[in-house]
């Protein structure tokens, strides 16, 4: 367990050591994003994520963003199936909203594509029902 956190420590301080870098993210869109090692039920590793920043707040350094996950055996609540090949990703796979989290730019690696209008029409409600706006 030492070793892995020794190499997230290391990779960690080549990504905080990078100049800022001159990427252009827009809302619903799938990125390749390194979330390194987190604790407990966090979600970590290299992973997409969408997007949920709007474009006045990714003028930020750091952008709000909601994993995914290919394990699609069982989806719970704050959870939502993205099956569209328009995303990037290569098999069925869910967004994990309930993981939520701002992540800097300097972690994201390519970007993979970008959610359907079915979509983001699915989102914005799973974020309704989740946050009761």
């Amino acid at each position: 367990m030492l070793n892995i956190f020794l190499s997230w420590a290391k990779k960690k301080f080549l990504l905080h050591s990078q100049e800022k870098p001159h990427i252009y993210l827009h809302q619903y869109e799938v990125w390749l994003v390194s979330l390194g090692i987190n604790i407990g039920s966090e979600i970590n590793k290299m992973r997409p994520v969408i997007i949920m920043a709007n474009e006045t707040l990714l003028a930020m350094n750091a952008v709000l963003v909601a994993p995914i996950s290919s394990n699609v055996n069982s989806v719970k609540s704050g959870e939502f199936v993205l099956e569209s090949k328009k995303s990037g990703l290569n098999k069925p796979s869910i967004c994990l909203l309930h993981q939520m989290r701002c992540v800097d730019k300097k972690r994201f690696v390519k970007k993979l594509g970008k959610l359907t209008k079915e979509e983001i029409q699915l989102l914005q409600l799973k974020c309704r029902d989740i946050f009761i706006i």
